[in-house]
């Protein structure tokens, strides 16, 4: 959200920090595995020390579809 930008009804908002992300995008395919499968890739990543600080998953216009699905996912690092 924009700064300044209302929270609608009923939800609230989280300012996540600016700090050091790698980014981690699912393989193409049926919801929810493909968020499972991202999350795979970095329980095993070796080439990232991670943060354990704010993770985050986008759900963005590649993730439409549910039977043809792509999530970004965005590990904190150290």
């Amino acid at each position: 959200m924009a700064p300044g930008t209302k929270v609608p009804k009923g939800m609230t908002h989280l300012k996540i920090p600016a700090q050091d992300y790698v980014h981690v995008a699912s393989p193409k395919g049926e919801m929810p595995g493909v968020v499972v499968e991202a999350w795979k890739k970095v329980w095993s990543a070796t080439d990232f020390k991670r943060k354990y600080s704010y993770d985050f998953e986008v759900y963005g216009d590649k993730a439409k579809d549910p039977k043809s699905a792509e999530v970004d996912l965005y590990i904190s690092t150290l």
